[in-house]
This record gives structure tokens, C-alpha cells and sequence, in this order.
């Protein structure tokens, strides 16, 4: 079958989302742009009609001084398998550029070009994304059963939900930054995409080389996590180079990657292993626990108050709690 030119890109991942369908296989959504006089903020969505942007990761070509500067970007990555994938894709985008115009007005001649530079991007986030609903079993039924390329796979998915939203680009691209570039003959909206997977890739490899653990934390019954548009948290700061991130990643868990516990001379140890013979022990899995209703309010306001745009949950009254209601006049 014909790949379809995708449209539609989900800065939240469908298979994240529907972790927190309710009954009716919908998602109780706040919408901050509803929360207006004779308008209803919260409602309930499919996971496929929210938390998406059209194009938001197409890329229309790189001109010279663009590939220059995304090559530089992905020089520390060389050698992996994603920064050898992402380093290839900047040569492919920097040809189609050369190649020329794409428009519509060239009929199908030019729908190959057309499917690279709106799909490239975004498929790679699906193939993540894929993986998602195992994860999301593993860690809720046996965290034991997770193993080291488990564990990799999702620091990887943390990484690339804390860079990839909607969010973030406007953070980037924002006026100031547009103008520095142009000048510097770029486009930063057109760079953005892979800028945002490189700079995930190199947050993932940190995390790892960090010997980051995760904690997992579960809900009491009939308490429930939300999540957001930014589902990845920052506890301690975004500048904190030991920073600690919370990740709900269901209605009833929630998982935090925090810094090593172990000690220098352990975590040393566990390097050398990695270069020798490559066995790994699960020193990756932190504390479990059951945590009160009282701590999971504590974390559900951090995760409403970090929104952007929207917060989700599988309860109506999970949200409802949040919103001041607007009053007409």
C-alpha cells in the first residue's frame, strides 16, 4: 500500500494518549482555549483529534548553510545508530533541496519529495511510539522483566516527549531567534525538526551514561494521574544538570528518572562491564512504591500547572477540580 503524505503530527504520541481513554474510548480533555465565557474547557476528545499540529515536523529542504549547521549539530552522534539515521536524513533533505520546488501545481511527479519531507520525521517518532504500550506493560506488571535496550528505549522516549511539543518549537522559534537566523541565512522553523530530534538523542545519551534510575510510582484505587501536552516534568528545574522527570505514563503510574544513586566506585564498575563484556544488572530500577492520595494531588497539581495547551485524564472530576470556571457578566 501507498504511503499516505501524513498531515497530522501528534507532538503527544495516540498510543500515550490512549492510556487514558475512559469507558466511551474517549480522552476527558481541558482545552485552554475553551476556558471562555459560554464555552465548555472540558470535553471529552479521541486521541487521534488532539495534541497535533499540521506539519509540525516537515522539513522543506535544507539550503547550504542549514546542512552546514545541522552536520555540526549531529558531529557527536556519529557512530550511533540514530545519529548515523538522523546525520543521512540531513543529506537526503539537503539533495531535495538542490532538486527544487515541490508544489502542488507539479502534480504527482513531485509526491515522492512531498511524503520525505512531511513523513521522514515524524515516522521515526512513530516507531518510538510503537513501543510505548509494551513499556507501559512492563513497568505496570513485572519491572523486573525490563531489560537494558527496555530501559534505553524509554530515557529515548522521555527525551523526545521533553523536545518534540508544540510548546517548545514557539520556545525556539520564536521572533528574536527567526531574525538571528535569517541573517545567517536559515530558517530555525525549518531546522527546528531536527534540531529537536538531535538535541533528544543527546539528552537520551546523557541520561544513560548518567546511570539515571527510574522510581515508579503507583496510585491507591480509584485515584488517578493526569497528564498534559508537555508530559515530561522537571522537578528541580530545567537547568539542574541532576534533573529529576516525571513522566505519567498511565492513569494509575507514574515513573520519575533521577540521578544515580550509586556511588563513584560502583558506577565505575558498571562502566567497565559495559566495555568488557557488555552484561548488564538491572541497576536502572530505583525505589516502587504506593503513593498517597495526598502525594498524587501534590504531583497531579505540578502536571496541570506545567500544561501548555491542554491536560487529559480518564476522569471528568480529575480535571474539573482545576478549572475556575468562567462567569459571564
Amino acid at each position: 500500500m501507498e504511503e499516505n503524505i501524513k498531515k497530522k503530527h501528534h507532538y503527544v504520541s495516540q498510543t500515550y494518549l490512549n492510556n487514558w481513554k475512559n469507558k466511551n474510548d474517549k480522552i476527558w480533555t481541558f482545552n485552554k482555549n475553551l476556558h471562555k465565557p459560554k464555552m465548555t474547557p472540558i470535553s471529552e476528545s479521541l486521541s487521534e483529534s488532539i495534541a497535533y499540529s499540521n506539519h509540525l515536523y516537515k522539513i522543506n529542504g535544507l539550503n547550504e548553510k542549514e546542512y552546514i549547521f545541522l552536520m555540526k549539530n549531529v558531529n557527536s552522534l556519529l557512530g550511533t545508530p540514530m545519529g548515523d539515521a538522523i546525520c543521512n536524513m540531513i543529506k537526503i533533505f539537503r539533495i531535495l533541496d538542490i532538486i527544487g520546488d515541490d508544489s502542488e501545481e507539479n502534480s504527482d511527479l513531485f509526491r515522492p519529495i512531498r511524503l520525505i519531507k512531511s513523513n521522514s520525521i515524524e515516522n521515526i517518532y512513530c516507531l518510538v511510539e510503537g513501543l510505548f504500550p509494551k513499556i507501559t506493560k512492563m513497568i505496570a506488571e513485572d519491572p523486573e522483566s525490563i531489560e537494558i535496550h527496555d530501559y534505553e528505549m524509554i530515557l529515548r522516549t522521555v527525551s523526545q516527549f521533553f523536545l518534540r511539543n508544540l510548546h517548545m518549537k514557539n520556545v525556539v522559534c520564536n521572533d528574536e531567534a527567526k531574525k538571528k537566523f535569517r541573517a545567517q541565512g536559515m530558517r530555525v522553523e525549518n531546522i527546528w525538526p531536527i534540531m529537536a530530534l538531535i538535541k533528544s538523542e543527546i539528552f537520551c545519551m546523557n541520561l544513560i551514561e548518567g546511570l539515571y534510575e527510574i522510581d515508579i510510582l503507583k496510585s491507591e484505587p480509584g485515584n488517578y494521574f493526569i497528564t498534559n501536552d508537555k508530559p515530561i516534568l522537571s522537578l528541580n528545574g530545567s537547568s539542574n544538570p541532576k534533573m529529576e522527570l516525571l513522566f505519567p505514563i498511565s492513569p494509575n503510574i507514574s515513573v520519575i528518572i533521577v540521578p544515580s544513586r550509586k556511588s563513584e566506585d560502583e558506577k565505575i564498575r558498571i562502566k567497565q562491564e559495559w566495555k568488557l563484556n557488555k552484561k548488564y544488572y538491572k541497576y536502572y530500577l530505583g525505589d516502587r512504591k504506593f503513593i498517597t492520595k495526598l502525594e498524587q494531588e501534590e504531583i497531579n497539581d505540578k502536571i496541570w500547572g506545567n500544561k501548555f495547551m491542554y491536560a487529559f485524564s480518564c476522569e471528568n472530576d480529575q480535571l474539573d477540580k482545576f478549572v475556575d470556571h468562567v462567569v459571564e457578566k
